[in-house]
């Protein structure tokens, strides 16, 4: 069939097609439809095998399992966790790190790529040299909005992502000065740019 045909060399071309669509396969189907009213309920009702149950079963455990995992624990133990240094990735939030350590030095919210690593933990683009990678990288990158505590006198960087911790470095006083500060350059070059 060309693009150029007229309707009548389409109609010609698709008229065989029909007539034996019509013949075979519409009588074909109402037969089929007769068979399955006509039937038993045990007949029509497809019967799952047992290994289909089986996965179902698995998944719906899977999943219960990870709904479990996926809360945090109540505030005052997030708290607790911190202030007996047993800081854990997923599990606590930015105000259980405001209440136990205070407010940070620096602090930063931006759109950034993070690197997904073995252990867990989401390690922020600004943090790898440009080119290269982290060493335990699985090769999965996210991109979202992260806020970042840098508390200069505990030595700490943290990173996190929908307000759950997915990033901690522990630095110099020293290297927490000097990221701050080329955070305010940021962004000060940004607020210049965008009063332009």
């Amino acid at each position: 069939m060309s693009l150029g045909a007229t309707t009548d060399e389409i109609v010609k071309q698709v008229t065989p097609f029909a007539s034996r669509l019509t013949q075979h396969a519409i009588p074909e189907l109402s037969s089929r439809a007769q068979r399955v009213t006509e039937g038993t309920p045990s007949e029509v009702t497809p019967q799952l095998p047992f290994w289909s149950w089986a996965v179902v079963l698995c998944s719906l455990s899977i999943l219960l399992f990870s709904a479990c995992m996926g809360s945090l624990p109540p505030l005052q133990e997030q708290k607790a966790q911190i202030l007996r240094d047993d800081v854990r990735i997923n599990v606590l939030t930015r105000a259980a790190f405001l209440e136990a350590w205070g407010p940070p030095t620096y602090d930063r919210r931006e759109r950034t790529q993070f690197f997904l690593v073995k252990n867990g933990m989401y390690v922020p683009r600004f943090r790898v040299p440009l080119g290269e990678y982290p060493t335990d990288w699985n090769f999965a990158m996210v991109p979202d909005w992260g806020e970042f505590f840098a508390y200069a006198e505990r030595g700490e960087l943290l990173g996190f992502i929908e307000d759950r911790l997915v990033y901690r470095e522990q630095m110099t006083p020293e290297e927490v000065h000097a990221l701050g500060q080329h955070w305010e350059k940021e962004e000060l070059t940004k607020t210049r740019l965008e009063g332009s």
